[in-house]
């Protein structure tokens, strides 16, 4: 449970399992949560564990909307369809009047981008203004726990950046090349141009080890991340200056310009925003 109230003893409930073998947090964030204070305080947790000789690690993405199937808004016992037809009978006005403080409790309708066809695009809010249906109908009624994902724009500027920040931190995009979220293809760009560049937030070299051999480390991978001989040559070549992100929420599709040069395995791939066509990677396995 990533909700403020609920992510200490998330993690206490990972650092348990801790003690027996390595843990990981996985796209670490809090919804609800504000401050850098507040993601200090997060951070110590893991820091307090690390210290008693529990090997945790984490991760992040550096956006403050998640992305994630509908159901995330429903209760637990109106999540499957079995337990969601039941409910729409039998426990209907308690039903909308959970779903409509939920949602007024993320931001409003105005926070949740649906991002499934037919809903493409659009906002619960304008999908209820153009049904003429209050927004917790429009779940009820016309979407239901199964029938669209989303962005949900839910998380803390300040907070987010002071967990992006720390050393132990990785960087992950939780993308995937349909997800309607820009993160699938903007992540990396947007740590450079926004953390680096513009933000100054932190210095290149640490960026891209947070990408590289962090992200390595934290999987146990031990002949990439780093320009090391007889390292697999995966390489990226780029000027941090000319880096762009293109990916946006309404058209999160997009490629983002500035890496130069693409090499996999000693071998150019993508060379002035072109993929050559060469496969020469492989696919790597537990």
């Amino acid at each position: 449970n990533e909700d403020d109230d609920k992510l200490e003893e998330s993690i206490a409930e990972l650092l348990e399992q801790g003690k027996h073998a390595r843990v990981h947090v996985s796209h670490l964030k809090s919804v609800y949560g504000k401050g850098a204070k507040r993601a200090e305080e997060i951070l110590q947790i893991l820091n307090s564990a690390r210290s008693k000789g529990v090997r945790v690690s984490a991760d992040t993405y550096p956006y403050l909307a998640s992305y994630a199937g509908i159901d995330l808004l429903f209760p637990v016992w109106a999540k499957t369809a079995e337990q969601f037809a039941v409910a729409k009978v039998e426990r209907r006005q308690e039903l909308e009047e959970y779903l409509r403080k939920r949602i007024q409790r993320r931001n409003g309708p105005e926070a949740t981008l649906l991002g499934t066809d037919p809903y493409t695009g659009k906002t619960l809010a304008s999908l209820s203004q153009e049904l003429k249906m209050p927004f917790e109908k429009v779940l009820i009624d016309v979407i239901g726990p199964q029938g669209a994902a989303g962005a949900y724009f839910i998380m803390d500027e300040q907070l987010q950046s002071r967990i992006l920040e720390d050393p132990l931190v990785g960087m992950s995009s939780d993308g995937r090349p349909e997800g309607f979220h820009p993160r699938g293809h903007g992540t990396f760009a947007r740590l450079i141009e926004k953390y680096v560049i513009r933000k100054r937030l932190l210095p290149v070299e640490e960026a891209v080890r947070k990408a590289t051999s962090l992200a390595a480390k934290i999987l146990g991978i031990e002949d990439r991340g780093v320009l090391r001989k007889d390292m697999h040559a995966d390489l990226l070549i780029f000027d941090p200056a000319k880096v762009h992100e293109t990916a946006t929420y309404p058209a999160p599709l997009q490629l983002a310009a500035g890496f130069d040069i693409v090499i996999v395995n000693g071998q150019v791939v993508r060379e002035d925003e072109h993929a050559n066509g060469a496969l020469p990677g492989q696919v790597l396995k537990p």
